[in-house]
């Protein structure tokens, strides 16, 4: 393998690791139980908003999953562009 595609695979690495360690951060320091029970008090009861927190933790994994995912055809379609580009203006 050739440094640039080493390169390329850390840098998507690193992009994929960061953006589930922000989504990880997100979900269990910033939307705690506290904050869902504050705010949907008034219009859901305690059965139903103890139902959507258990759904929450249960598909978890998946929001986990996707990020790798969404990042992948995220810079899938941005290097396809940028290649098309360059082939298209003869760089």
């Amino acid at each position: 393998m050739n440094r640039i595609y080493k390169d390329n695979i850390y840098l998507f690495s690193c992009i994929t690791i960061l953006s589930i360690g922000l989504i990880y951060l997100t979900q269990n320091y910033l939307l705690t139980s506290e904050i869902y029970y504050q705010s949907l008090h008034e219009q859901l009861s305690i059965n139903q908003i103890d139902r959507i927190l258990e759904t929450q933790t249960r598909y978890e994994f998946l929001g986990y999953s996707f990020m790798l995912l969404i990042n992948l055809i995220k810079y899938l379609i941005i290097t396809l562009i940028s290649s098309g580009w360059y082939i298209f203006m003869g760089i």
